[in-house]
């Protein structure tokens, strides 16, 4: 993990102010092998406790940390049971839950489902809190810290995890992280865009056209979109690349996630009212196709943005995006013709 220029400067000019020894003498670890606090080290009832909470928390949950928790406490050789517990919950929640909820839903009624997910949900929640504990050895270890600072009285000592951060580097870290807010908004507005005028728009033109719902009504926004995507991919590069104010390229961004979500909203709902009786079949095939290109493009992205930079990567996807843009004006102008001329019912 790289440190920014001046905490390593910062903590280099602490290490050079004291010698080796004193230097090392300054770092706290483990208190040998079999120190009790090391959660390698704890006794198996305590192990198989935080063990077992982490499994029922996977029945009921998405998989989130539980797989860092078990990294923590169990050593390389016996992590294979553990990790073959934990999973049990993930496993047999999707397949034991339906057939529970149907027999308690037919029996009480659907609110139960609810009520006893609820109620499992609450008792686990209750009983991690009383019985489990903290796993991570570098939380651990500076909470020792601190405590020998205050017996000891010498501010010097450190974790031997400590990374040298300052508040200051962790809260720039965070900050870093934010950019990710303006494609979040801008999705949001996108969803937003098509769920609010989709519908208002095929209304408005049955009632002009006084016919049925063709579904290339769904698709006239995504020409807006075509246009937006590559824009905010434009943007985002060329002001990242020059490090100019940050709100700049989280507006790229923002406008890359309007006319992202502007133009996928709008094809699957394309898609749906195009094969109504197969939609469930065309989603999945768009999807398949999707996931493709979603798995191929990350390997050439380090590659390509290290060849090319920041502004130019972006420009590239911005390009590609703009040899697209095309797609939809043929849609709208020939879909009918091509839909009905090739059935679903022939494919």
């Amino acid at each position: 993990m790289d440190l920014p220029r001046e905490d390593i400067e910062s903590r280099d000019a602490e290490k050079d102010s004291d010698s080796p020894d004193q230097y090392a003498s300054n770092v706290v670890w483990w208190d040998g092998d079999n120190d009790p606090m090391n959660p390698y080290n704890w006794p198996a009832w305590k192990t198989n406790m935080n063990a077992l909470f982490l499994t029922f928390l996977n029945f009921i949950t998405p998989l989130a940390s539980c797989g860092g928790s078990i990294a923590d406490m169990v050593p390389q050789e016996r992590r294979g049971l553990f990790i073959g517990l934990y999973s049990i919950g993930p496993l047999l929640g999707p397949i034991v839950g339906p057939i529970v909820g149907g027999f308690l839903a037919g029996a009480k009624g659907w609110r139960w489902v609810f009520w006893l997910i609820a109620i499992i949900g609450g008792f686990v929640m209750v009983m991690m809190l009383a019985f489990t504990r903290e796993t991570y050895a570098p939380v651990l270890l500076q909470r020792r810290v601190d405590r020998l600072i205050k017996e000891t009285d010498n501010p010097q000592l450190r974790s031997k995890l400590d990374e040298g951060l300052t508040p200051g580097s962790y809260f720039r870290r965070a900050i870093e992280r934010l950019a990710f807010l303006g494609l979040g908004v801008g999705s949001i507005i996108g969803i937003g865009t098509i769920s609010i005028t989709s519908d208002r728009q095929i209304k408005k033109q049955v009632n002009e056209e006084g016919g049925k719902v063709k579904p290339e009504y769904r698709i006239q926004l995504v020409p807006i979109g075509g246009i937006l995507l590559p824009t905010g991919l434009f943007i985002y590069g060329w002001t990242a690349q020059y490090h100019v104010h940050w709100i700049l390229p989280m507006i790229g961004m923002a406008v890359t996630g309007i006319g992202n979500m502007i133009i996928f909203m709008s094809l699957v709902l394309y898609l749906i009212d195009a094969f109504p009786i197969h939609a469930a079949s065309a989603l999945a095939s768009n999807t398949f196709i999707r996931s493709i290109g979603g798995a191929l493009l990350p390997l050439a992205g380090l590659p390509m943005f290290e060849s090319l930079g920041v502004g130019w990567g972006n420009s590239l996807l911005g390009f590609l995006a703009v040899a697209f843009v095309p797609v939809p004006f043929v849609l709208l102008r020939y879909g009918e013709q091509l839909r009905t001329k090739y059935p679903a019912k022939n494919l």
